[in-house]
Parts: C-alpha cells; sequence; structure tokens
C-alpha cells in the first residue's frame, strides 16, 4: 500500500457523496449517470494508486516553481475568454500558449539532464 492514492480516494468519496445528494434532487437521470460514472472512474484510479503506489524508487528532479507552467495556465485563460471577447484575445493567448510551452519543453529537457548525469 501506498499513500500516493490518499488525495484520489479522498477526491472520489467528495465524489460519491455529491453524487448521492444529486440523486436525491434530480429527477433526470443523465446527470445522475454522469456523476456516479465519474465517482465510479475515480475509485478505480484511486485504488490502482493504492495499490500500485510507487514501486520504482529512484532519484527524481522536479522544480520547486515553474514559471512556464503558470504561462501556459494563463495562455489557456486567455484562449476560453478570447471566445468571448474576441479573436484578439485569441491570437494573444496563442502566442502565450506558444512560449510558455516552450519554456515547458526547456525545464522537461534540464531534468532529463539533471537526472541522468
Amino acid at each position: 500500500m501506498s499513500r500516493a492514492g490518499v488525495p484520489l480516494a479522498v477526491w472520489a468519496a467528495f465524489l460519491t457523496v455529491l453524487a448521492t445528494v444529486l440523486a436525491f434532487w434530480e429527477h433526470d437521470n443523465v446527470p445522475k449517470v454522469i456523476f456516479f460514472a465519474s465517482a465510479a472512474l475515480m475509485w478505480v484510479v484511486a485504488l490502482y494508486a493504492l495499490v500500485r503506489g510507487r514501486r520504482l524508487v529512484r532519484t527524481r528532479v522536479t522544480p520547486d516553481l515553474s514559471y512556464p507552467a503558470v504561462f501556459v495556465a494563463l495562455a489557456i485563460a486567455m484562449l476560453a475568454l478570447g471566445a468571448l471577447v474576441g479573436l484578439w484575445l485569441v491570437l494573444i493567448g496563442v502566442g502565450a500558449l506558444v512560449i510558455g510551452l516552450a519554456g515547458v519543453g526547456r525545464e522537461l529537457a534540464a531534468q532529463r539532464r539533471a537526472a541522468s548525469s
């Protein structure tokens, strides 16, 4: 057993509670099926993470803070908001996304180099 799946199991339990509460208030079956299916899928992922855990023990190189990842998230928000605001924001979001993904790629390459040496 591993502790890696504990947050996933907590999230699965939360989804199950939400689906159960929804089952009492909603008369349509489609939302119920969607919520219970997502809860069931989350339980499968959580149990897999609990059972499998971390079998390979190796040194992991991870950054403390990734500015390019934050930049990618902001770019995706710009793209979503650009659908409402206009094409100009979509184009700015695409440019920001390209720059952010290049930065994430640069960080991943640096992590591989640090892990191999």
